[in-house]
C-alpha cells in the first residue's frame, strides 16, 4: 500500500495530468466537497490520483438536461425504489410527502426528486448521477441482473435500489475479481461515452504483482517492449498501441494503457514478464 498522503501533496500530482482544463483550485474545492481532510490524509496516493482524474472529467464533462418534473409513482420507481404498482402504494399510505410542506405526495402529481422525502428521508439524486467506488476483490463488475454470475457484483456494495435505477447505472471500465481499485458508475450517456470510448485516449493506471522478480535488463526490455507498438496478444489481429510500463521495484510493476481490450493489462504482463 502507498504511502498516505497530505492535502498538500496534491499539488504534487497535478502537474501530470498535463490536459486537465481546471484550476488546482477547483480540484482541490472539488475534492474537499467529496472527502474531509482527515479522509484525504488517509487515502492512498493511487485512489487520490484516480480520484483526481475522475472529478476533472465530471468537472469537464458536458452538463446534462435540466431535470424535469415527473409523476411521483414513476420518479420513485426509476429511482430504484420499486415496481410502478408498488411506489403508487408507497404514495397511498402516505409515506411519500413533500419537504417544504409535509404535505402527502398524490399519484398523478408531477414533482422532482429534491421535492420529496421517502419516510422523512431525502430521496436519491436524479440522473445524471457519477459515483465514485472503490471495489475490493471478490467482486465482479457486471450487471446486477446477470443470473450466470453468482460471485458477488459490485452493485452489492450499494443500497438494493441503486441496481434497479432507470437510466441503469453502468460501470465505466472493468477489474477483474480479484483486482481492486476506483470505479465510476453513471447513467451519463455523454460522460461515459468521453471517458470510455478509445477514441478519447484517456489513459487507465494499473499496478501489478509479479510472480517472479525482473532483473535490471529484463525490466528495461519490457518497457521498451511496451512502448513499441508492436505487442500483440495470442488470437489478436493488431498490435497493442503503445503502452507504460514503470517498475516500482523487481516484482511490482505500473501499467498504464489507453485502450481497454479484454484483460489487456493481465496478458500484456503475462506474455511479456511472468
Amino acid at each position: 500500500m502507498p504511502d498516505a498522503v497530505s492535502v498538500a501533496d496534491v499539488s504534487k500530482m497535478l502537474p501530470a495530468f498535463g490536459r486537465m482544463q481546471v484550476t488546482n483550485e477547483a480540484l482541490y474545492q472539488a475534492l474537499l466537497r467529496h472527502w474531509s481532510p482527515q479522509q484525504l490524509q488517509a487515502c492512498s496516493s493511487d485512489d487520490l490520483i484516480g480520484a483526481v482524474r475522475a472529478l476533472t472529467w465530471l468537472a469537464k464533462a458536458q452538463p446534462g438536461l435540466p431535470e424535469k418534473p415527473l409523476r411521483v409513482e414513476r420518479l420513485l420507481a426509476n429511482l430504484g425504489y420499486g415496481k410502478r404498482q408498488e411506489c403508487a402504494l408507497m404514495l397511498k399510505r402516505r409515506r411519500v410527502v413533500y419537504a417544504d410542506s409535509g404535505k402527502p405526495a398524490k399519484v398523478g402529481e408531477k414533482a422532482l426528486a429534491g421535492q420529496l422525502l421517502l419516510d422523512g428521508e431525502p430521496l436519491d439524486p436524479a440522473p445524471p448521477l457519477a459515483i465514485l467506488l472503490h471495489k475490493p476483490t471478490g467482486y465482479v463488475v457486471t450487471s446486477p441482473e446477470d443470473e450466470n454470475v453468482t460471485d458477488p457484483k459490485i452493485y452489492d456494495l450499494l443500497p438494493f435500489r441503486f441496481g434497479r435505477r432507470r437510466p441503469f447505472l453502468s460501470a465505466i471500465g472493468r477489474l477483474d475479481k480479484e483486482t481492486s481499485g476506483l470505479l465510476m458508475l453513471t447513467d451519463d450517456g455523454k460522460l461515459l461515452h468521453s471517458i470510455q470510448s478509445p477514441v478519447q485516449g484517456i489513459w487507465k493506471l494499473y499496478t501489478a504483482t509479479l510472480a517472479a522478480p525482473l532483473t535490471g535488463k529484463e525490466a528495461a526490455a519490457a518497457v521498451r517492449r511496451f512502448g513499441s507498438g508492436t505487442m500483440q496478444l495470442v488470437g489478436d489481429r493488431s498490435p497493442l498501441l503503445p503502452a507504460g510500463l514503470r517498475m516500482l521495484d523487481d516484482v511490482t510493476a505500473e501499467v498504464a494503457i489507453c485502450e481497454g481490450r479484454y484483460h489487456q493489462a493481465v496478458l500484456a504482463l503475462v506474455a511479456d514478464c511472468n
